[in-house]
């Protein structure tokens, strides 16, 4: 007869398996750092955003809808919004007869929908109001910004880490820094081009007029992404001379940036 014995005398092994398994999926989903969809008005439950537009009041919309539904001349019906938004966030439209305007009836079966979408740099997680930001981004303050960290030595090249023609081993990058003209004297002016090829996949980098793979003691931008309504979480990206990044955040209604984990930040 076969016995199926328990883990160290206490659960058997046909309840130990899937609750690990369940366990490894939930600490992994929890692991990731979600962000809530960003308001941007309200929306039609029954109509696209290209039939009738996002606006930014309920009342809004509502006569927004009516606009709709009137345009269709071929309609038995034209509506009028009543200036009244049900407490199930319907719109109350009047009903008329097209041909003779005479009043038919109400119409309160049109949804009002609150718009929320994904802010940059992330995509929707499931069927919920939440976010889960994009590869090559992370958390931070409420937003999505810059990710993969690199450590302090990345900043410079040090000698050591580079091998081939060369290479660096920590990422598998083909690396190149070449100083085109150097003035002399004091204060000496000088052009470096700096060539990475993992910045070539980094989206938030700037071309620095060379294409994104390449950077120049010279090309130090800052970029920053503001998200809809005003006051929602902000992001500024950096570039350094070096052509590293430096990524920072301001969470909704706060007058506080903070620094991305260590702020430096390459791509993944």
């Amino acid at each position: 007869m076969l016995v199926q014995r328990g883990v160290g005398g206490g659960l058997p092994l046909w309840l130990v398996i899937p609750l690990l398994l369940f366990l490894t999926f939930a600490l992994a989903r929890d692991a990731r750092a979600l962000i809530p969809k960003t308001f941007h008005g309200y929306a039609s439950g029954q109509y696209t955003r290209a039939q009738v537009p996002w606006q930014s009041s309920e009342e809004a919309l509502c006569a927004e809808v009516a606009t709709y539904l009137n345009s269709d001349l071929s309609s038995y019906y034209t509506y009028q919004f009543t200036g009244t938004v049900t407490p199930s966030k319907t719109c109350l439209l009047n009903v008329y007869i097209r041909s003779t305007g005479q009043y038919y009836s109400e119409n309160a079966n049109l949804n009002v929908l609150p718009a929320l979408i994904c802010p940059a740099g992330s995509h929707a997680a499931g069927s919920g109001n939440e976010c889960d930001c994009d590869r090559g981004y992370a958390e931070s303050g409420g937003a999505c910004v810059a990710s993969t960290p690199s450590s302090s030595q990345s900043c410079k090249v040090p000698a050591g880490t580079k091998v081939g023609n060369p290479i660096l081993p920590a990422t598998g990058e083909k690396f190149r820094s070449e100083t085109d003209w150097r003035d002399g004297g004091p204060g000496a002016l000088t052009f470096v081009r700096t060539y990475r090829s993992g910045w070539g996949l980094y989206s938030l980098r700037s071309t620095a007029g060379m294409g994104k793979a390449w950077a120049h003691n010279h090309s130090t931008s800052l970029n920053v992404m503001v998200y809809y309504p005003v006051g929602a979480a902000a992001a500024v990206t950096i570039t350094t001379p070096e052509g590293h990044l430096r990524a920072f955040s301001k969470a909704t209604g706060s007058s506080n940036w903070l620094a991305a984990k260590d702020a430096l930040h390459e791509p993944s």
